[in-house]
């Protein structure tokens, strides 16, 4: 099968079930972009339709008054509450004049009258104590008559009362943070603020505690610790614009019970305050001085790179990465210099005729595409390191293993918008390519054959955001069909979702290597077991997790990041990153 990019990976339901029947409380004509795009994506599924839309009365009558400076002014130094929170309101109003693409924003209003004409309409003037809203009881029988299964909430404030139970399903709404840290607004600017390299987004069924209800699916993402929330929220909001089709269409295929099974546990709220508010004049200087400074202080001092390297280890009686005892010691590596211009990552051994080599990414830091190069390991290190399949888009991750009797390689090709696999001419320099396994935007995939099935591991990249998911597809042979996994996504975790290298067996268990993006591309690397594979489950937890820290120096270079891991026949190789000035490497 062929599989197109993540926006289709949920709009067709295997289910011929009657189509869910949903319903959106809006504000009014305009929503969020985000909320925008997850309308498009129920008016484009086959298993669902859109069949009420619940409005609030005057609930935009602000998007029609257009007040000029003066007036704006005044309101803001009226109001006790907006001059306490004035330098936030201002660096906000900032980012969006000076946003070079203001379309990428997620929170730009759009106006969805046309997506919704022909759609029944209810007003509703709701009962308002605080920030707080209920519903009047003879609106909540009217919503009850239209029998939806979801209500999806992009509009009203806090929601209380019979609403809440409304429809079959509940009211399903997101929270563009992590709720286990993170409760109450305004979305990505205190984690920011307390220097966490991650952020998060949840989906969740409303009940009547504030960012507590049942997470339906929950992404963590990577926050960019820089000087701009907008960018942080373009992360969020666009990586979990997908949670609500790929919801519904669970719900379609396997009922509310199902769905409920797979819902996340509730967890005890550990945030560092009870809520979080917009923040004061002087909380917002304090984060924000604090933060300029230090870009200053990059930008103006000596220019320096995150220069990749890879290193080679024979690991004798022991293995240096033992996820199986959660122990690592990466003190017997040696790395492998690069000429001037090149960096080397991603490296993966393979031995042919009893001689092992390493196939890595060879990147320039002059604009060539990557390619992928070759190099035999001897005892002291690897010989002459060569190009092997040069191509003209970036290509890394070169998976390579032998099946049927033949020799294949697996590498990446974002930039070609497909996964191929290519078939070893003569080995180890001449490829040709055998077919496409799947197109879309796939990274850093992985194969693994089991029970007589072979299972892609593939990590999909929404371009938009910049996020990944991670996917599995299986197949009973290596040429397909391969067909969807029934529990993907299994992850939208940054620090889970992308793969770092071949999965491998040690002592009888499954382990499955993933790259931790929090805060940096490439900072950590985990260690996955998996418990359950087969082609109708999946499961997996944490065994252990290498950082930087634990990676030797090199000369006064420490590492900042570690991203591949792989071992063949007693051999094993990593990569890291490591910050070094500029005239060393360029």
């Amino acid at each position: 099968m062929g599989v197109p990019v993540i926006d289709r990976f949920y709009f067709q339901s295997d289910q011929a079930g009657p189509r869910l029947r949903i319903g959106l409380l809006v504000d009014g004509d305009h929503v969020p972009a985000f909320a925008a795009v997850v309308i498009e994506h129920i008016r484009a599924c086959d298993f669902a339709d859109i069949v009420l839309v619940v409005e609030r009365k005057d609930g935009q009558s602000q998007l029609a008054e257009k007040p000029n400076w003066l007036k704006r002014a005044w309101r803001v130094l009226r109001t006790k509450a907006r001059r306490r929170t004035f330098c936030y309101a201002l660096y906000t109003r900032l980012e969006e004049k000076l946003a070079r693409n203001p379309q990428a924003d997620p929170l730009r209003m759009v106006d969805v009258s046309h997506e919704l004409s022909g759609i029944p309409r209810l007003e509703v003037e709701p009962q308002a104590s605080g920030f707080v809203h209920r519903f009047p009881a003879e609106t909540v029988e009217t919503v009850r008559e239209y029998k939806l299964d979801v209500l999806l909430r992009f509009g009203f404030n806090i929601l209380k009362g019979d609403i809440l139970t409304a429809a079959r399903c509940g009211i399903w709404s997101y929270h563009h943070g992590d709720p286990e840290f993170y409760r109450g607004a305004p979305p990505q600017f205190w984690e920011m603020a307390e220097g966490n390299p991650r952020s998060g987004a949840v989906l969740q069924i409303l009940d009547e505690h504030l960012d507590g209800g049942t997470v339906l699916e929950k992404g963590i993402f990577s926050n960019d610790l820089s000087i701009s929330v907008r960018r942080n929220r373009i992360t969020v909001f666009w990586g979990s614009v997908h949670f609500v089709i790929a919801r519904l269409k669970v719900l379609h295929e396997q009922g509310i019970e199902h769905l409920l099974a797979q819902a996340y546990p509730a967890v005890p709220y550990r945030g560092r305050r009870v809520i979080y508010r917009t923040p004061s004049n002087g909380e917002f200087l304090r984060w924000f001085l604090g933060t300029l400074a230090c870009k200053l202080r990059h930008k103006f001092g000596p220019r320096q790179v995150e220069h990749w390297q890879i290193a080679v280890r024979r690991s004798g009686t022991t293995f240096a990465v033992q996820p199986e005892r959660g122990s690592v010691d990466l003190s017997g590596f040696a790395f492998v210099p690069s000429p001037k211009g090149l960096c080397y990552a991603d490296p993966f051994v393979f031995w042919h005729q009893g001689q092992p080599y390493v196939f890595f990414e060879c990147d320039s830091y002059r604009g060539q595409p990557a390619i992928i190069s070759v190099a035999q390991i001897g005892a002291d290190g690897i010989g002459p390191v060569s190009p092997c399949l040069a191509l003209p888009f970036h290509l890394s991750f070169p998976q390579v293993f032998e099946a049927e009797g033949e020799i294949f390689m697996m590498p990446e090709s974002l930039e070609a918008g497909e996964l191929a696999l290519y078939r070893a001419v003569a080995f180890p320099h001449h490829w040709e390519k055998d077919r496409v396994l799947l197109q879309g935007n796939v990274v850093d995939a992985a194969l693994w054959q089991q029970d007589g099935h072979w299972y892609l591991f593939a990590t999909v990249v929404d371009l938009r955001s910049r996020t990944s998911s991670l996917h599995l597809f299986f197949s009973e042979t290596l040429h397909g069909p391969w067909e969807p996994h029934p529990e993907n996504p299994l992850s939208y975790d940054v620090r889970r979702a992308r793969g770092a290298g071949a999965l491998f067996q040690r002592s009888g268990k499954l382990f499955r290597p993933s790259q931790d993006g929090s805060g940096s591309y490439g900072r950590a690397l985990e260690f996955n077991m998996v418990d359950e594979l087969s082609a109708g489950h999946y499961a997996e937890h944490v065994a252990l997790v290498v950082t930087p820290d634990h990676v030797p120096r090199q000369g006064k270079a420490v590492a900042t990041g570690v991203h591949t891991y792989h071992e063949a026949g007693g051999i094993e190789v990593i990569d890291a990153k490591f910050r070094v000035p500029a005239r060393r490497v360029l």
